[in-house]
């Protein structure tokens, strides 16, 4: 028999043990291999279609913010605050003579208050003068006290000089930054002296500043009650990074009822004829109320009284019928001077350091006319007042009614 009918042959029963012990791993090895190929042939089916998708699980927890975008461009400026009445904020107000004691001849009225006082380059200082006083502004050396202006004044103001407008006044404009009005020029039955005397100064340039009343009296005055001389220190520093002023929009002390543009700020460059006008060209105010002339530019308010049937048109036909123009300035000889009906003059541009002060603050007048009645408001610069063209209005000049 061969050996292939033989294994065929003996395949129908169990082989016997002394078969299996000679070929041992033969026979194991074919019933596993053939067992496990029938078993796959026999159980892998097709597969079934797939089924449906389960339901969403919940959402996860939230992760952490990322980092910040970059910042969006700026927004439009916004619209710009009304100006103040004098357009400039008020770093500081000094009471120039005690409003407490004003009776003639009481030294307690000779007096500066706050004696020293200090502000930043560009910072506007008011002066608030009560009484008959003349304020006067010096440069002087950073280390100057008090002691040394007591004892040898005329080394810093040289008191033997005359005003123009008095010869009881100091008039040296050496090392001067800026004068304001004289007392001597202000009419007290009409108008009120002290509104007409006030000042804002505003000093651009760092350093010590000696203020004086220019009236010499009070300035040599060594009586304990004036504190031995009417002077004060004003020091100057620079701006310091980041400084803002105090936004005081209003006046300190006696506020404006009215305030007229007596220039036209627009115009400030030389000989342009735009700035040479008074807006509004005439005021009416009660008795007793404040008018501030806000200067801009180079002018000298003046105030004179006029007829009740005052036109505009009579003045422009013949100015000289209501202010001499022939009488020449104390410190111009451009500029008018007549006395006859005048009630205020202001400050003159011709008084003011323009390298160091602000010249539109230093010639601000305020005025508060006690007497009713017209009043002709001119610019004491003569070719200011004079000027014909239509870009000045036909003259720089107005009218204050007073009722």
């Amino acid at each position: 028999m061969s050996r292939l009918l033989w294994s065929q042959h003996h395949f129908g029963r169990a082989p016997s043990a002394a078969w299996l012990s000679r070929r041992p791993a033969l026979a194991l090895a074919g019933v596993v291999v053939s067992a496990g190929m029938l078993l796959a042939v026999a159980c892998a089916g097709p597969l079934g279609p797939q089924g449906p998708a389960g339901v969403a699980g919940p959402a996860g927890a939230a992760g952490p913010a990322g980092p910040a975008g970059a910042a969006g461009p700026a927004g439009a400026a916004g619209a710009a605050a009304a100006a103040g009445q004098n357009g400039k904020a008020i770093a500081a107000v000094v009471q120039f003579g005690d409003a407490g004691f004003r009776t003639s001849g009481d030294k307690r009225n000779w007096n500066m208050g706050p004696n020293t006082v200090q502000a930043s380059a560009g910072q506007t200082l008011r002066f608030n003068v009560n009484g008959s006083h003349q304020v006067a502004v010096y440069k002087v050396a950073a280390g100057t006290t008090r002691a040394q202006v007591t004892a040898a004044p005329d080394t810093f103001v040289n008191t033997t000089v005359n005003s123009p407008f008095d010869n009881r006044d100091i008039g040296d404009a050496t090392n001067r930054v800026a004068l304001g009005p004289s007392p001597r020029a202000v009419d007290t039955a009409a108008a009120d002296r002290d509104d007409a005397l006030n000042m804002d100064v505003t000093i651009n340039e760092a350093g010590k500043y000696l203020v004086i009343c220019a009236v010499r009296g009070h300035f040599l005055d060594k009586d304990p009650a004036s504190n031995g001389g009417m002077f004060g220190f004003v020091e100057i520093g620079k701006p310091l990074t980041g400084e803002t002023l105090a936004d005081l929009t209003a006046p300190v002390g006696e506020d404006a009822d009215v305030t007229v543009r007596f220039g036209d700020p627009r115009f400030l460059g030389s000989g342009d004829r735009r700035n040479r006008s008074i807006v509004p060209s005439t005021v009416e105010v009660k008795a007793g109320a404040t008018v501030r002339f806000q200067v801009g530019g180079n002018h000298q308010v003046a105030v004179y009284k006029a007829p009740a049937d005052a036109t505009r048109q009579a003045v422009a036909a013949n100015r000289g019928a209501f202010v001499n123009t022939t009488v020449n300035g104390l410190f111009d000889m451009r500029d008018i001077g007549d006395t006859t009906n005048r009630v205020v003059l202001g400050a003159s541009p011709r008084t003011v350091d323009t390298a160091i002060v602000n010249q539109s603050d230093a010639t601000n007048t305020d005025v508060t006319i006690t007497v009713p009645g017209r009043y002709l408001v001119i610019c004491a610069i003569r070719s200011h007042y004079m000027d014909d063209d239509p870009l000045a209005n036909g003259g720089m000049f107005g009218f204050l009614d007073v009722r």
